[in-house]
């Protein structure tokens, strides 16, 4: 699972198109604060879904809900994902 970016800039300024993105393989933290509960990981920048070539790009989103028995926490944080890269199509 994960989505495939038409364009965007990773956080470090780099413009990107026609990638893939997954959380896939990475570790989800689930912490709650007060109300609230903060989900944190790490999601990979790949050429293609195959991911056949590997990633060098490993980019640290978190994301908040008060809710976190509406859904995985992997739900959450595709959402996120989508947010910082409107310009997406899922790819399941």
């Amino acid at each position: 699972m994960g989505i495939i970016i038409i364009d965007g800039t990773l956080p470090s300024g780099i413009p990107i198109s026609n990638v893939y993105a997954s959380f896939s393989g990475e570790p989800v933290y689930t912490v709650q604060q007060g109300e609230n509960w903060r989900i944190n990981s790490y999601y990979n920048v790949f050429s293609d879904p195959s991911k056949s070539g590997g990633s060098n790009i490993r980019v640290s989103l978190s994301t908040t809900t008060s809710n976190v028995a509406g859904g995985s926490p992997y739900y959450f944080l595709y959402d996120a994902l989508k947010n910082v890269y409107p310009n997406n199509i899922d790819s399941i």
